[in-house]
């Protein structure tokens, strides 16, 4: 469980994810992580489950041809 671990332990998993602070215990208590990557991000991955695979693959296409660049 996530509470046996020392918080700077939790911590440095989390920036290492790049996870927003207390996703560790929040992940330990069942919930979906939550991502320190702005309101953007954010308002993706929230959607993420509801979107249709036609445009999770369109989303997918944009981040790789961006990556390249």
């Amino acid at each position: 469980m996530a509470r046996d671990y020392k918080p700077d332990t939790l911590a440095a998993v989390e920036v290492a994810l790049q996870w927003e602070p207390g996703t560790c215990y929040r992940i330990a208590d069942g919930l979906a992580p939550r991502y320190d990557g702005g309101r953007e991000l954010r308002a993706i991955l929230d959607a993420w489950p509801n979107l249709s695979d036609e445009v999770r693959q369109v989303l997918a296409d944009v981040a790789e041809r961006f990556a390249r660049e």
